[in-house]
């Protein structure tokens, strides 16, 4: 399985960035969203990086009640880094591989924080590969399995 850390509280009714226009239109037509079978594309939550030579640290800003959801995700791998917090996504190639069983996670109130440590210490020109998309994908792909082979 892939390194997962998750926070364990409960969970709002929605989200601030659901609101009370969400509520108005589920008492309007009567049922959610999801009863509708509609999808909304997910929404790319903002994110800052800064490093040294042997670890890189990057944070993402939420909405206070996104952050605090139980169903806030954080999953590593040597390749990739990859934040599951409806209805945020963010998942980033990075530009090196890193240790993935020392990768942390900290989860607080309206920010996730992650921190890689990488395999070779030494400064990255950017936090994201310069791979074109399906070898990024590939990349992605290959450090799954082999976490999963390692039993992480």
């Amino acid at each position: 399985p892939i390194r997962l850390f998750q926070l364990h509280k409960t969970r709002p009714a929605l989200t601030d960035c659901e609101g009370p226009r969400r509520r108005e239109t589920e008492r309007q037509t009567g049922r959610a969203e999801a009863e509708t079978g509609e999808e909304r594309m997910p929404l790319t939550p903002a994110y800052s990086w800064e490093q040294d030579e042997v670890s890189a640290t990057i944070s993402i800003s939420l909405p206070s009640s996104a952050a605090a959801s139980k169903n806030t995700r954080v999953e590593c791998t040597e390749a990739a880094v990859k934040l599951t917090c409806p209805p945020y996504f963010l998942q980033l190639d990075l530009y090196g591989n890193v240790d993935d069983a020392r990768s942390k996670a900290t989860i607080e109130s309206r920010s996730v924080q992650v921190v890689v440590f990488k395999k070779t210490p030494s400064k990255w020109p950017g936090l994201k590969t310069d791979l074109p998309s399906e070898d990024a994908k590939a990349r992605r792909a290959a450090a799954s399995a082999a976490q999963e082979q390692r039993g992480a």
